[in-house]
């Protein structure tokens, strides 16, 4: 349509100069019908519902980091005119030192990114719309909480105090925040709450998608409030909220830095599709993007906006610029550099000396009696971690994994092998999975490994 209109444009101006008037109210009446049919469109998407699309990026990053957050919404934005899109820095970004420092290490500025989230949804919402929250690292901490938020208190009615929506957000994010019970969001208070500013419950999941890379905080985020001083921003819980019809989150299994221990996302009781896919590498290569001139393996950044695409087309309706065979062609893993010089150093470290690595994330093992983990038959439920980096000699050497190979160790002891003599993945059933924990249960009478190529 910009194409359209820029070549009409000197069209117009050149019929004025060479042919006279007669042309020129030919152009006009053509260039104000392409306008109308424009505006008619745009009317149109908002009575079918449209897209609202809120993307946060991770600490300090920006559009320069090019993070997968942000390739994910140059993707968007092509198609604007049809979907509402908003992009929002990570916290940490700014010209001053301060942001850099201050904010980057405590997050002072997380109220700020999570009320400017869903003030833009309050400001574009209809109902029937679809509402998608994507985020990385801290910014996946902000889109769960636009959600929580959306869940606590609905979506403001934006005529009900027109004059006032900044002090309705305001009002909006202490009533979520507000830890006591009467305010839990299936109490009486946030039924009441609603009632009042917001508009009504939809019949439908008001969240179509929630799509997450490497969640930060897992027992909520350090803040500083005025007054108040220095206090956790925490998640209700880690379970979805029922309002959302599909979750995805991908992690990252070689991060050992116990700041980002991860914050899953547990499946509920209302029926929300939950996809939780762990990746080898480190936080910034599950996120992507750079950070002080330094990039993590493109293959795996590849690897997990691709999966989170692919996702993204499973839930159908949100606009993109690409095809998916396109961005399949694009994204593959097996496509772009593999190694930069500090990655290929790293791996052959990693390689060379696995018996003293230090044990990377805490993924939740078999044996691990932690209520707060997924058993292992849901996080596997989708096969080998290994399948979309190839087989596995290549990554044992590249990616050690201590925690992995830990795991592995107790499955084959017990009989039970995670992939099969053609490195193809192997899917297992609960029974399996019981077996590991408890050797001497006797199964039920049943063929208990599936084998399948996945």
């Amino acid at each position: 349509m910009k194409q359209i209109r820029e070549f009409i444009l000197l069209e117009f101006e050149f019929r004025l100069s060479s042919f006279g008037d007669h042309h020129v109210f030919f152009l006009l009446f053509f260039l104000d019908k392409q306008n109308t049919n424009l505006q008619e469109k745009q009317e149109n998407f908002v009575k079918m519902g449209r897209n609202i699309v809120v993307m946060c990026d991770g600490t300090w990053n920006n559009p320069n980091s090019q993070t997968n957050v942000f390739t994910l919404y140059k993707e968007l934005i092509e198609r604007e005119f049809e979907q509402h899109v908003l992009y929002i820095d990570g916290v940490g970004v700014g010209e001053l030192i301060w942001n850099f420092t201050v904010d980057g290490a405590i997050a002072f500025s997380l109220d700020n990114k999570i009320k400017e989230g869903y003030r833009f949804i309050v400001d574009h919402y209809h109902p029937d719309d679809d509402i998608w929250l994507f985020g990385f690292s801290r910014g996946a901490y902000t889109a769960r909480c636009i959600a929580g938020m959306i869940r606590n208190c609905g979506i403001l009615n934006r005529e009900i105090n027109p004059d006032q929506i900044d002090k309705s957000v305001d009002l909006a994010y202490g009533f979520y925040r507000d830890r006591d019970l009467a305010k839990h969001p299936k109490a009486k208070g946030s039924e009441e709450f609603k009632k009042s500013f917001s508009y009504p419950d939809s019949k439908k999941p008001i969240i179509k998608f929630l799509g997450l890379w490497d969640t930060v905080g897992a027992h909520g985020l350090p803040g500083y409030a005025i007054g108040e001083g220095f206090r956790y921003l925490e998640l209700y819980d880690q379970k979805v909220p029922s309002i959302i019809k599909f979750a995805c989150q991908a992690l990252a299994i070689h991060e050992n830095s116990a700041f980002f221990e991860p914050c899953r996302i547990l499946p509920n009781k209302s029926g929300t599709i939950v996809k939780e896919t762990w990746f080898p590498g480190v936080h910034n290569e599950i996120g992507g993007g750079t950070f002080l001139s330094l990039k993590g393996n493109e293959r795996i950044i590849n690897a997990t906006l691709l999966w989170m695409i692919e996702n993204i087309v499973e839930a159908g309706g949100l606009l993109m610029h690409d095809n998916i065979e396109t961005y399949r062609a694009r994204f593959s893993p097996d496509t772009g550099p593999s190694w930069n010089n500090m990655n290929y150093m790293s791996a052959r470290i990693n390689s060379i000396l696995p018996t003293i690595m230090v044990k990377d994330r805490t993924i939740p093992l078999e044996l691990d009696s932690s209520s707060k983990f997924l058993r292992k038959d849901l996080l596997y439920r989708d096969g080998d971690w290994l399948l979309p980096f190839g087989v596995r000699p290549y990554l044992c050497t590249h990616y050690t994994s201590k925690t992995y190979e830990e795991f592995r160790k107790v499955m084959e002891k017990n009989g039970i092998k995670l992939y099969n003599k053609d490195n193809k993945n192997i899917k297992y059933d609960m029974d399996v999975n019981e077996k590991a924990q408890d050797p001497t249960k006797k199964m039920r009478p049943k063929n208990i490994l599936k084998l399948s190529r996945i």
